[in-house]
Formats: C-alpha cells, sequence, structure tokens
C-alpha cells in the first residue's frame, strides 16, 4: 500500500516534544520556565489526527468490503497498542523503586489495587470507575483504544459518519464546556475532555484526507495554493504547541487547519515538508510510539540524579531523552514489531 508522505516525521518531531516537556517537567520544575514548550499536549490531538488518516487509508476499503470484521479491527489495535503498554507499566515501579526506594511515591496518586487493574486493562481515561495512568502518557493510549477504535471502524464503515461525529463532538464540548486540554472530569455519558477530543481530531483526520482523496484533480490545479496552505498548517501545529492558549473556538479552528495541512502532505507531497521523509525524522517517526511510553519508566529512573542546580537538571533532562530515543530501537523491534508481525503471520497463513 502507498505510504504516506510526511506522517512519520510529524509523530516522530511531536513525541519527542511530549517527552522533553516531561523531562523537562520532572527534573527542572512544571512552572520553571525553561523548557520553551508551553502546550505540548496539543501533540496528542494531532496523534489522533494521524490515527484517523492512517486507520481509514488501511482499513477503509477492507472494512467496506468485509475483508476485516470488527474482531480482527480490534484484534489490530489491541495487538499495536497493549503490549508496550504493559512493558512501560511494568518498568514504572521497578524504576520508582531504584530512584526513590517505593514503588509508588505519594506524589502517584490514588494507587489501589483497582485502579492498578483499570490501569493494567488501559481503562484509565474513560471513565468507567478508574484513575490512576501510571505511565503519564497512556492516558490518550486509553482513550485511542476504546474511543478511537471504534471511532475509526464506524468512519471506515460508514462515509456520512466522520461528519456526525466531529459535529456531535462540537456541540457536547460548548453545551458542557468541556475544556480543549487536559483528560478532564465525566460529564455526560461517559465523556470528557479525552474523549471529545479523541473523537473530533480522528473523524475531523478521516474527513479531510478522504475530501483531499476525492478532490485531487481539482488541488492539483491550484497546486501552489494548496501547498501554502499545508505549509502554513504546519507551522500552525509548531506554534500552537509553543505558545496558543487554546480555547474551544481556537482549538476547533487550529485542529481544522492542521487536520487539512496533514492530509495535503500525505496525499500530494509538499517540497518544502520533504525533510519530514528524511532518514532522521522518519526513524523518529517509527519509533515515536516507544518514546510516548517509555520516556517516563526512564525519566523515573534517574530521580536520584536530581540536584539542586537547574542548568544540570536541564542537561540531565534533554540526555535522558536521547537515551529513550536510542532505548526506543530496541523496545520498537522487539516489544512493538513481533505482535504486529504475529498478527499478519496469522492472517497470511488463514488466506
Amino acid at each position: 500500500m502507498e505510504r504516506l508522505k510526511g506522517l512519520d516525521g510529524i509523530r516522530g518531531i511531536l513525541s519527542v516534544i511530549v517527552a522533553l516537556s516531561h523531562a523537562y517537567g520532572h527534573y527542572t520544575g512544571w512552572d520553571s520556565g525553561i523548557y520553551p514548550v508551553r502546550n505540548a499536549s496539543y501533540a496528542v490531538d494531532i496523534f489522533f489526527i494521524l490515527s484517523g488518516i492512517v486507520l481509514y487509508h488501511v482499513y477503509h476499503e477492507r472494512l467496506k468490503k468485509d475483508e476485516t470484521n470488527f474482531y480482527e479491527f480490534v484484534l489490530i489495535r489491541i495487538l499495536r497498542l497493549y503490549p508496550m503498554h504493559i512493558f512501560c507499566m511494568m518498568l514504572i515501579p521497578i524504576s520508582l523503586y531504584i530512584s526513590a526506594g517505593v514503588f509508588y511515591p505519594n506524589w502517584i496518586q490514588n494507587v489501589t489495587p483497582h485502579n492498578i487493574f483499570g490501569d493494567i486493562l488501559l481503562m484509565n481515561s474513560i471513565n468507567v470507575g478508574f484513575s490512576l495512568a501510571t505511565n503519564q502518557p497512556s492516558w490518550s493510549i486509553s482513550v485511542e483504544l476504546y474511543a478511537g477504535t471504534l471511532t475509526a471502524f464506524i468512519c471506515c464503515k460508514s462515509r456520512i459518519m466522520p461528519y456526525l461525529l466531529a459535529i456531535f463532538s462540537v456541540i457536547i464540548a460548548f453545551c458542557f464546556s468541556i475544556p480543549p486540554v487536559g483528560q478532564g472530569k465525566a460529564h455526560v455519558l461517559l465523556l470528557n475532555s479525552g474523549i471529545v477530543r479523541c473523537l473530533f481530531s480522528m473523524s475531523l483526520g478521516i474527513i479531510s484526507y478522504s475530501v483531499m482523496k476525492y478532490f485531487l484533480p481539482s488541488i492539483i490545479k491550484n497546486i501552489l495554493m494548496v501547498r501554502l496552505i499545508a505549509l502554513i498548517g504546519f507551522g500552525v501545529i509548531l506554534i500552537t504547541s509553543f505558545s496558543v492558549t487554546l480555547t474551544p473556538l481556537t482549538y476547533f479552528l487550529i485542529t481544522f487547519i492542521s487536520a487539512a495541512s496533514i492530509s495535503i502532505n500525505a496525499v500530494i507531497g509538499v517540497r518544502c515538508l520533504n525533510f519530514l521523509d528524511s532518514r532522521y525524522f522518519l526513524m523518529l517517526g517509527k519509533r515515536s510510539f516507544s518514546i510516548y511510553l517509555l520516556h517516563t519508566p526512564v525519566l523515573y529512573l534517574f530521580l536520584r540524579c536530581k540536584s539542586e542546580n537547574q542548568i544540570s537538571n536541564s542537561i540531565l533532562a534533554f540526555l535522558l531523552i536521547m537515551l529513550t530515543i536510542f532505548l526506543s530501537k530496541y523496545t520498537t523491534k522487539y516489544i512493538e514489531h513481533p505482535f504486529i508481525s504475529f498478527y499478519h503471520q496469522k492472517v497470511h497463513q488463514r488466506r
């Protein structure tokens, strides 16, 4: 299947931005002002957009032709998301015990057998009675596994569903004042900020990608303008990560621009964004999921090395993310890929 342009590079860049944000937060203080990125959490919404585009690109035809059923689709998502989650979740208490002498320090709240069970099942952020994410970034994986899998499936099966879900998420967000950042508390029908963001971003990614494919001949006729839109959109993504204060209105507008930019580049390619497909950024993209989940246990492992000197803390935070990128080569190869390959081997044997 044709590889979509730029997606791996964007995913890789944003995974490093998130990891660095957490690193500087833990090692220099969340309000120290040393790390310039102020809105790294918006990267999660871009991850949702990317997931929507990729899943639609790969499974739309298969699901429409019933070559893949719901059970198989869910299994694919579990094998993609779950193994790395479990691996890193097991590393968290080990890292904390080495650095702090206890498996779960007091600053990790709501550590109970009940919540640990929910964390194991990745139900920590979908408002079903569990409130513990021992691995900080896993909240978005929880949302993507459950809400995201269902969203992608129904959007691939029905052309109208991504539009309905996008409209629904906007209405819910404004009616119940659901904020465009954070996971948020439960509001109604088990909805929180994370779930609404997932519904909107994934459905918008699918809408923008399918529209770009459908109107490709017209787009090519206006190629310079379209490429300019893509370039501006990429800049908007970076600027939003660094400094934009998101209100519900600006969030929906910026996410629309981001989805359009990513889809344009994915479909036709934009010369100024060709660096996203360079060797280094492709490497980051391939390792992005490992980088995203692995950086927390790596950061926890070296908390004992934190000092009163903010310069040394800053250097240490940076070096730990470089270490995470290095280690992600092996978790990608030995944790992620075997489960993905296992499924594809089974499918090949069955056919």
